[in-house]
């Protein structure tokens, strides 16, 4: 659990998560909340999304992998 905590903590990333506080008891991950819930639903219940949109959540997913990567190998 440790090493998963110091790993979120070096992903401070817009999209993914604000903060990570850990008591003697409880961790909290504090993340982004979306409302549509998880982007695959989304996608669904859109049924297709348009060309700008799609660009957008690929870019900010691109982002997030960019920087989990690294991570993974050097953690």
């Amino acid at each position: 659990m440790r090493r998963e905590i110091r790993i979120l903590r070096l992903l401070m990333h817009p999209h993914m998560m604000y903060e990570v506080i850990e008591t003697s008891s409880d961790i909290f991950v504090v993340m982004e909340y979306i409302k549509s819930g998880e982007l695959f639903d989304y996608i669904v219940e859109k049924g297709r999304l348009l060309e700008d949109e799609a660009r957008r959540c690929f870019q900010q997913v691109e982002l997030s992998v960019c920087l989990i990567l690294p991570t993974l190998f050097t953690s």
